[in-house]
């Protein structure tokens, strides 16, 4: 005979998956409003109630155990299912609740526009947006934390989907004035040959060992930084040159004299990862299809990129965590 769920089944699973997200139970219990002793307590039936351990308990918090992580899978599937149960009566399906985006902090800024007039559009829809160093952005989405990671990369894992939206560039940056007299094209010898700061942001752009084989390594490092902006006032003060892409708004441009390297070496492609063989909830599918249709071309239309007179009445709220340094 099939055993009933009990009446508080729904609650513990809704309970677990906030647990499962935030892997710490006084966050958890701050999220649901609830107190850390009922929090736990929901775990401890629904764990009871299952049969198998879902948490490994330890000094540093909760972390999955293998069934946990693949009933956390199935389990928020089903809870996108009830939710959508509830407005399967509308003509018109209302995208609406929480969707959740992993990026690497230097990136998040290309898709703040996209995020606030999707948002316009769907009023009962709103964003949570982790900004991380480029392994954690994978794992968070690999964990299940995020639904989508908006990145750049040339090489995608084999158990991840992506969504290309448009090439990435390579750009030089060298003092104002173009002091060293470069070309329009300079070549990779010429590079070589000035002071070189060596920008080694994890995910993006590795200069002193590049992706191209047939690259000699740069001859006169000065320094190697992982921070974008120190790295650009150091250009500015004329200590040299850097090679990075353009993910960071420069206070003024001006300041400095920059060349487009794509010919030279091709860093990426901007896109969207998501997981393989996992119900992407529909919120953020619907998100993600409105990011390929404003940001890539195809089927005889141009892209529509968004702007930022298209935001002047954005009414929502996005919630942005970890914006510091990288």
């Amino acid at each position: 005979m099939r055993r009933q769920p009990k009446g508080n089944f729904l609650q513990w699973l809704r309970t677990f998956v906030e647990v499962a997200q935030c892997g710490n139970i006084h966050k958890s219990a701050a999220a649901l409003c609830m107190s850390p002793s009922a929090v736990s307590l929901h775990i401890r039936k629904l764990e009871e109630d299952l049969g198998f351990s879902l948490f490994d308990r330890n000094n540093h918090g909760l972390s999955l155990t293998e069934p946990g992580r693949q009933f956390k899978d199935t389990t928020f599937a089903a809870l996108q299912s009830i939710d959508q149960l509830r407005t399967s009566a509308d003509t018109k399906p209302v995208i609406r609740g929480t969707i959740r985006l992993a990026s690497f902090n230097r990136l998040a800024h290309q898709f703040i526009p996209a995020i606030l007039l999707f948002q316009k559009m769907h009023p009962d829809v709103r964003f949570t947006l982790q900004l991380l160093p480029g392994r954690e952005v994978w794992r968070n989405l690999e964990d299940g934390i995020c639904d989508l990671a908006l990145i750049i990369y040339s090489r995608i894992p084999s158990h991840l989907k992506f969504k290309a939206l448009h090439p990435s560039s390579a750009f030089l940056y060298t003092p104002p004035g173009n002091p060293y007299n470069l070309p329009t094209a300079p070549s990779w010898d010429q590079i070589c040959e000035l002071p070189f700061i060596a920008l080694t942001l994890d995910g993006y752009v590795n200069p002193v060992i590049p992706e191209v084989p047939e690259l000699r390594d740069p001859e006169n490092v000065i320094i190697t930084i992982d921070d974008f902006m120190l790295a650009m006032k150091l250009v500015k003060s004329g200590l040299g040159v850097c090679i990075a892409p353009p993910l960071t708004p420069l206070e003024n441009a001006a300041d400095y004299t920059i060349f487009n390297i794509d010919h030279i070496f091709p860093i990426g492609t901007f896109g969207v990862g998501y997981r393989r063989n996992v119900n992407v909830p529909p919120q953020a599918r619907a998100f993600a299809d409105f990011l390929v249709d404003h940001y890539t071309a195809g089927k005889g239309r141009p892209a529509r990129p968004v702007r930022w007179e298209d935001l002047s009445d954005v009414r929502g709220l996005v919630n942005i965590r970890g914006a510091t340094p990288d």
